[in-house]
């Protein structure tokens, strides 16, 4: 999507301007500057010590990066064939499933050898989550990778020669010779993008109000992203890892995500109606 963009504005006579539409990694890199700095921020809103907040950051960062590389092997097969060399290249696909599931463990062995709360900086993580989606789904939409189905839509969008959905509709047979874009498909990086958002506001609200009550925004996020995602997904081409039969991983991904957030949320119910009890 990047180069089409670009000959978009080199066409229109603005190819002056092609230069400012980012690159994946570049996008990456806003991501990990906007979230660390937002994560310190509300550390630091919590009464988390300056050192503590940036060993959990660095943690935290630490393990998305490596849990994204490596959900990402696991689920493909990548893992088994390819060399532990390229167990490490990052450009040869990641997973925001395993980026949650990285992060949440690098809080977790940070905390485990510190004295930092591990449900006070998980809900500060779970408040800022949904703001990496929002940003990291540009880059998915610069790459062309995580599309969308077939669609037939107004607001539809075509990608280049070359592109991921191009690649996978010529190779289904789907496309006339010499075809100049691929199909019309489903926008689904800018969708997740809005559901990102959304969750990302409603999970900011939930820390806010419940901040002094570790774990509510963690299950808040937990139950709110693994449901709506799990609707999105259904959109999700087969070639981009959406559904070929009942669910996709993804899909299985956000059922596992919903289930613990409910158990969390049972656990915290419990645990509120113990206080009484003890006191009386």
């Amino acid at each position: 999507m990047r180069p089409l963009l670009v000959a978009h504005l080199v066409g229109a006579g603005w190819g002056r301007l092609a230069p400012l539409v980012p690159t994946d990694g570049a996008v990456y890199a806003i991501l990990f500057i906007a979230i660390t700095l937002l994560f310190l921020k509300r550390c630091g809103d919590v009464g988390l010590q300056a050192e503590e907040s940036l060993g959990g950051a660095v943690s935290g960062a630490g393990g998305a990066i490596a849990g994204s590389r490596l959900f990402f092997l696991i689920t493909t097969g990548a893992l088994v064939r390819t060399s532990p060399a390229q167990w490490v290249n990052l450009g040869g696909g990641t997973a925001s499933w395993g980026a949650y599931l990285g992060g949440i463990a690098g809080l977790a062995t940070f905390c485990r050898f510190s004295s930092a709360s591990f449900w006070v900086m998980a809900d500060v993580g779970a408040s800022c989550a949904g703001l990496s989606e929002v940003i990291g789904r540009w880059a998915c939409l610069l790459a062309g990778d995580d599309f969308g189905r077939v669609s037939t839509l107004p607001w539809a969008i075509h990608f280049p020669p070359g592109s991921f959905a191009y690649r996978a509709h010529a190779a289904r047979g789907l496309l006339e010779a010499g075809a100049t874009q691929s199909l019309a498909v489903h926008p689904l990086q800018i969708y997740l993008m809005l559901n990102a958002a959304v969750v990302f506001a409603l999970t900011t609200l939930a820390w806010r109000r419940w901040r002094n009550a570790p774990g509510r925004t963690l299950a808040t996020f937990l139950l709110l992203h693994g449901a709506t995602r799990f609707c999105w997904e259904f959109l999700r081409d087969p070639d981009a890892g959406g559904a070929r039969g009942l669910l996709s991983v993804s899909q299985w991904t956000c059922l596992g995500m919903v289930a613990a957030g409910v158990l969390l949320a049972i656990r915290l119910r419990g645990m509120r109606s113990e206080v009484p009890a003890a006191a009386s």
